[in-house]
């Protein structure tokens, strides 16, 4: 009979060992923080005429605005010509809109505050920022003649 017990005892603790080795439980806490939604303004860049084999200096910047949440910073990305950032880069392509294969050279600076923007992460101190989007064109001499575009894309996102 003493044996059967101590059995029995020994089979206990084993199961409740074993138990608590396969079994577990805790609390995963869910958080959402809301925050002002973000806007975008965007007004156009326009070189205006541009000379075949000349350069021209943006004289009236295009403007984006973001506004959202005082305090908070903001991650921006640029898209163009299927390059990602590419408001970053050295150039960009813009092409006729007429005639396939002309394209002329954009080469961007992108200023907040009048100082040229090297990070994607901008401040919004009072809930906004405003971004002057400026540089130069330059057409080749045997630029086709007509009108040159491109389309960028802006996103703003919280970090």
């Amino acid at each position: 009979m003493k044996k059967t017990l101590l059995l029995l005892g020994a089979m206990g603790i084993f199961a409740t060992l074993l138990a608590n080795d396969i079994e577990t439980s805790g609390n995963l806490q869910i958080k959402a923080e809301v925050v002002t939604p973000l806007s975008l303004t965007l007004n156009p860049l326009d070189f205006g005429i541009v000379a075949q084999g000349g350069t021209k200096t943006a004289s009236n910047p295009g403007e984006i605005k973001i506004t959202g949440q005082t305090g908070r910073t903001v991650n921006i990305s640029f898209t163009s010509n299927g390059v990602e950032n590419n408001l970053f880069a050295n150039q960009v392509t813009l092409t006729h809109e007429n005639q396939d294969g002309q394209s002329i050279m954009y080469t961007p600076n992108v200023t907040l505050d009048g100082v040229i923007l090297n990070s994607q992460t901008i401040a919004l101190n009072n809930g906004n920022a405003e971004l002057k989007v400026g540089g130069t064109v330059t057409a080749a001499a045997d630029a086709a003649l007509g009108n040159y575009n491109t389309d960028v894309v802006v996103r703003v996102a919280y970090n």
